[in-house]
C-alpha cells in the first residue's frame, strides 16, 4: 500500500470564516485527496468538509466524489469507484440522511 507523503494547504477567509483547500499526495506523486475544509469550534483540526471532496487511489484513478453543504453535512450525490475507474455505487444524501443508494455492476448497469 502506498502511503500519503505530502499535504498542500491554502487558506482563505470568507465572511469571517477560515477555510483550508487541502490536497494530499501519495508517495508516487499522485493526488490522494482534494477538498475544502473548515475547522470546528475554533480548533485547527480541519475535519469539516465543505463542497466537493474527491479521493483517489494510488494509481491515480478516482475513488470517490462526495458533496457537503456549508454546515459539513453530506448533501447531494456521492459516487464511488473501483481502482479500475468504474463506478460501483451512488448514494444521495440530504443533510446527512441517505435518501437513495444504488449499486452498479462492471457494465455500469444498476443492480437490483
Amino acid at each position: 500500500m502506498t502511503e500519503k507523503l505530502k499535504t498542500e494547504v491554502e487558506f482563505e477567509v470568507r465572511k469571517g470564516r477560515t477555510f483550508a483547500r487541502i490536497k494530499d499526495f501519495y508517495e508516487n506523486g499522485n493526488l490522494a485527496r482534494e477538498g475544502v475544509y473548515t475547522n470546528g469550534h475554533g480548533e485547527w483540526n480541519w475535519e469539516i468538509a465543505i463542497g466537493t471532496v474527491k479521493r483517489y487511489f494510488a494509481n491515480g484513478n478516482l475513488k470517490s466524489v462526495e458533496r457537503y453543504d456549508e454546515a459539513g453535512s453530506l448533501d447531494g450525490e456521492s459516487l464511488f469507484y473501483n481502482d479500475k475507474g468504474m463506478i460501483t455505487s451512488k448514494l444521495v444524501y440530504s443533510k446527512d440522511k441517505k435518501i437513495l443508494e444504488e449499486f452498479y455492476d462492471k457494465d455500469k448497469s444498476r443492480l437490483k
